[in-house]
């Protein structure tokens, strides 16, 4: 049974979800904080591995020092304290694009599948990523097969069925953006 979450919130509730499995095992709201703010600081790492994987060629320490520049971003820094979705949204996000440059580079359609899974991820803790899932999938009809191409549309339209039924039982989430 799905309650409405009107009053508290318009994204979608993976994050919400994911904060209350930790909650069973952390009861303390600040010690809840707390352990997400931990999580956060593995992001630094998250996007260094990223940028290596994308900018194989170039001096890493200098790909480390940008890495660490997340550090100094508002948006980072309240959202690591406060616990909210945006930290959950941007490690699906930064995991997503990790595949994305596997991909580029190896060209295994496997990676594709984990990309627009994590990202699909991404969408059900903040639902305004949804454009950049629709980049990704531009991307696939531009430089893909036409097999692949529908293969990755249907199992897109598989990971947008929970979206869909969300939407449905609760149609805020649509008309309180």
């Amino acid at each position: 049974i799905l309650s409405d979450p009107t009053g508290y919130t318009v994204h979608y509730p993976l994050h919400y979800f994911l904060l209350s499995r930790i909650n069973f095992i952390i009861s303390d709201p600040t010690g809840v904080r707390f352990f997400m703010m931990l999580v956060s600081l593995f992001m630094p790492f998250l996007l260094f591995k990223v940028l290596q994987q994308k900018y194989q060629n170039k001096n890493i320490n200098i790909l480390f020092i940008i890495s660490l520049c997340i550090f100094f971003t508002p948006a980072f820094r309240y959202a690591s304290i406060w616990a909210n979705d945006r930290i959950t949204t941007d490690i699906f996000i930064l995991i997503g694009s990790y595949f994305f440059f596997l991909f580029q580079e190896s060209k295994n359609a496997k990676n594709l599948y984990i990309t627009l899974f994590c990202f699909s991820l991404a969408c059900y803790s903040r639902q305004f990523y949804t454009l950049y899932y629709a980049i990704f999938l531009i991307y696939i009809f531009l430089n893909c097969s036409f097999k692949n191409f529908i293969y990755l549309s249907l199992f897109s339209l598989i990971l947008s069925l929970p979206g869909f039924y969300l939407l449905f039982k609760l149609p805020y989430f649509f008309k309180g953006l």
